[in-house]
């Protein structure tokens, strides 16, 4: 789940970048608005999750894949 933070921002721009001057200024600015508060909302839920835990275990950590392997 906290990968779709920085990932809806990216498939926003993605889509701008594809398909902006095709969809007009209007609908571009909502897919960007869009992108953007929905990865506000999914950071919002991550808090909100995070505060709900008892204060001795506040850590959220999510492994989605081994950058550099060593040792």
């Amino acid at each position: 789940m906290l990968l779709l933070i920085p990932l809806l921002p990216f498939l926003g721009f993605l889509l701008n970048a594809s398909f902006g001057r095709r969809v007009g200024k209007a609908l571009a600015g909502s897919a960007a608005c869009g992108a953007m508060l929905a990865s506000f909302g999914v950071s919002l839920v991550a808090v909100a999750r995070l505060v709900s835990l008892p204060p001795e275990s506040r850590a959220i950590a999510q492994h989605v894949f081994t950058w550099i392997t060593s040792g």
